[in-house]
């Protein structure tokens, strides 16, 4: 029996651990970047190869910033003033920084610029085949083209680049498949496609939900033009979600506080439970986010989602001591009388969601932190507080009719067991193990509508695959790169009409740079440069420097070059080198761009095709295999800890109701969905935690107590099932998946309750 600390000692404790909780906020609170929105942060990495994470990170950030807006309508006018408005909008509301056309052309103009001193060694493919095969040839098709409608642009540039060379190699180095807004008119209509680049966000900066927001207030403006708008990006997702949160985090606590107080009012009439209902419900909350974010430096709000949801446990354990002390005959000795209960159904509570934070999961460790210490949080909160601050102002208590309805018999429990069984196998044989991160996803229907119409004018999406290229020095990595980029060449049967990207498109190997080089000095040479010039009326003076510049010594352009410019999309990126070894990698163009991909991959060991997709849903099954391990070990210690501590009667009798959850639950996500991932899995866990609370109040309680622990158990089950109820509604699979789960398991627990399978009470 706990020896109950004097009323100013417990007190003090109580705040002197809530300043300790604060203190720690203030100390150790990242100053930036704490709060993350972006679905990403919830995952592991996928990799542990350093290259590898590196590269998809580039791969990521490639993408992560864009957003593409199509208008359409029957009028050009009319689409390009929407377009307008488009644009006005976003960049009022400082969405966007600019158009990606234009963000992509200074991506251009600044490696121009960057390149042009090596501009001699640098060779498109097909000039140097065309000035190796007649270079006569190739030099008066220049000067045709110079001289057609189409050759303005090429005058300005001719002082430095006579023959349009260093101006094709830039051109055959913008991919193939870029995205390039455009207008289109072959469907019957006037389709306008923009690009944006999402602005730069500072440290601890988010897009927030207003971008999603701005998105449905300008399709309803487009509609009443009798125009269409349709937007996609990453951007406009993780908007999305942001805004899902924030209305998930606000409804489920407004709901769950306030059939909390209803329940209250209704069956206590006090308003001193009330009060204090509310403080141990807000100082779980309240020491779960601080413990999540001193510890790990970080929050997601989907976690802060899933930790509304510790009102309704942590509601549990204030309602079973007031339930026992308003019905208790002195409400000083109800801690003596539902202490067992609280310590033990706390500690296995914590033990499972503790269990969750050995896993190298981002968002599976936030939420075993978050719980964890919020219910351990509520937990004291009552020991602490509640023996000296509540006195029940009612006497002769009248509980609703069924709490004093005595449990049923073995013999019945038995039944209700044999039922859940047989019902629950069929279920079970029809799970499957599914293991997809884009289950996982929120995508509203207009959002995956949006982004089916853009995807067809594009053409199709780019492929999330990407090639990582290693080997000893750097030279070797580009003459790497450029095999493979010449095995997938566009007509030679196996590039599929699209030329590979790579580090190697802007920047040539040394030894084919030489080989450029030595083609130039050829044509120097030969004269035919020189004559080249005069037709084009070059003064002597002019002729001379451009032949001396050809003539120079040779000097390499080196990948250093590249050092602080950001990369045209498409272009992959150059990786480093360290400890011998070098890196790259090699965007594929297209979802489907795979013909030649056996061959590319068999032309090197130093060559592996990266699905960064397809690895993270590999490590979720990993995960989710140890998730069961972690299920199964920590019922298993649960249990032995109960019969040491209990006896296996008792133990058994408490290990059965989560158990048979747990395994009514799954049943009912086999006849719903046919699968389960690791979602359903965390979800046990936390009918485990609940399930437990239940039984152990139902061990250690008396059969004098039993009414108010029907009371505080039912009690418990509503605002419960609602919290977790809500979730199942959500438009996030994950939370809406492990909402679902949990209400599934809760509804038997609780019918559950009511049975006894072990010990005698």
């Amino acid at each position: 029996m706990p020896v109950l600390l004097s009323k100013r000692v417990a007190i003090s404790l109580w705040l002197l651990g809530l300043a300790a909780i604060a203190l720690l906020a203030v100390l150790r609170w990242p100053q930036e970047d704490w709060l993350k929105t972006d679905f990403t942060a919830l995952l592991p990495s996928g990799s542990s190869n350093p290259w590898q994470l590196q590269a998809n990170t580039a791969a990521a950030a490639a993408y992560e910033s864009q957003l593409l807006v199509l208008v359409s309508g029957d009028s050009i006018d009319g689409v390009s003033e929407f377009i307008q408005v488009v644009d006005d909008t976003l960049r009022a509301d400082d969405y966007v920084s600019a158009r990606l056309e234009d963000v992509e052309q200074r991506k251009w103009r600044a490696l121009s610029e960057r390149l042009y001193p090596y501009r001699w060694n640098l060779l498109s493919r097909t000039d140097r085949q065309a000035l190796q095969l007649d270079p006569v040839a190739s030099l008066e098709g220049f000067r045709r083209l110079l001289y057609s409608p189409l050759g303005g642009s090429m005058a300005g540039a001719l002082a430095s680049d006579p023959a349009g060379l260093y101006r094709n190699f830039l051109e055959a180095g913008i991919p193939t498949q870029g995205l390039v807004a455009n207008t289109d008119f072959t469907r019957g209509n006037v389709q306008e496609l923009a690009l944006y680049a999402v602005r730069e966000l500072g440290p601890g900066e988010s897009l927030g939900a207003g971008l999603y927001t701005a998105y449905l207030s300008l399709r309803e403006q487009a509609a009443a033009r009798g125009l269409s708008l349709h937007a996609t990006g990453v951007p406009l997702y993780s908007s999305f979600g942001v805004l899902s949160a924030e209305r998930e985090i606000s409804t489920i606590g407004l709901v769950s506080l306030l059939v909390l107080i209803i329940a209250l009012i209704v069956v206590l009439r006090s308003l001193s439970a009330i009060v204090l209902t509310l403080v141990c419900v807000f100082s779980g909350v309240f020491a779960g986010w601080v413990s999540t974010v001193v510890m790990l430096q970080q929050i997601h709000i989907l976690t802060l989602v899933f930790g509304v949801t510790i009102i309704g446990i942590a509601a549990d354990y204030a309602f079973h001591y007031l339930a026992h002390t308003a019905l208790a005959a002195n409400g000083r000795n109800t801690l003596d009388i539902v202490f067992t209960g609280l310590a033990t159904g706390t500690a296995t509570s914590v033990l499972a969601f503790v269990g969750l934070t050995i896993l190298p999961f981002p968002g599976i460790r936030q939420i075993g932190i978050f719980m964890a210490t919020g219910l351990l949080a509520s937990f004291l909160t009552v020991c602490l507080l509640f023996p000296h601050l509540y006195r029940s102002a009612m006497t002769g208590l009248r509980l609703p009719g069924f709490c004093s309805r005595p449990r049923f018999t073995r013999a019945k429990s038995w039944r209700i067991l044999l039922f859940v069984t047989v019902t629950a196998l069929p279920g079970l044989f029809l799970l499957e193990s599914r293991s997809d991160v884009r289950d996982f996803y929120a995508a509203p229907d207009n959002l995956q509508n949006d982004q089916q119409v853009i995807q067809q004018l594009l053409g199709g999406t780019a492929d999330s695959r990407y090639l990582l290229i290693r080997a000893g020095d750097s030279e070797s990595l580009l003459q790497s790169e450029e095999q493979l980029r010449e095995a997938l060449w566009p007509g030679l049967g196996a590039g599929n009409g699209v030329a590979l990207g790579g580090v190697s498109s802007i920047i040539p190997s040394a030894s084919k740079q030489r080989d450029n080089r030595s083609i130039l000095r050829m044509l120097a040479d030969s004269g035919n440069l020189q004559s080249h010039m005069q037709a084009l009326g070059f003064n002597n003076t002019a002729q001379q420097e451009i032949l001396a510049d050809v003539s120079a010594d040779f000097q390499p352009l080196e990948l250093a070059a590249l050092d602080g410019l950001q990369l045209p999309v498409g272009l992959g990126g150059f990786l480093g080198c360290v400890a011998l070894e070098c890196a790259s990698w090699m965007p594929l163009p297209a979802e489907g761009f795979t013909p030649a991909l056996g061959k590319v991959l068999s032309m090197g060991k130093g060559v592996m095709l990266v699905d960064p997709v397809a690895d993270i849903n590999q490590l979720l099954a990993g995960y989710r295999s140890a998730v069961l391990v972690v299920l199964g070990t920590g019922s298993g210690l649960i249990a032995l800890l109960l019969t040491l501590l209990w006896g296996y009667r008792r133990a058994v009798e408490i290990i059965t109701l989560p158990v048979l959850s747990c395994v009514f639950s799954l049943a009912v996500t086999g006849y719903i969905t046919g699968h389960y991932s690791i979602v359903n899995l965390l979800a046990l866990l936390l009918i485990i935690g609940v399930g437990l609370d239940y039984a152990i109040f139902r061990v250690f309680s008396r059969p004098e107590d039993q009414p108010a622990t029907s009371l505080a158990i039912s009690l418990s089950a509503l605002t419960s099932v609602l919290a977790f109820g809500m979730l199942g509604f959500s438009d996030t699979p994950l939370i809406a998946s492990f909402g679902q789960t949990i209400v599934f398991g809760l509804l038997p627990a609780y019918l559950l309750s009511w049975c006894r399978f072990g010990a005698r009470v």
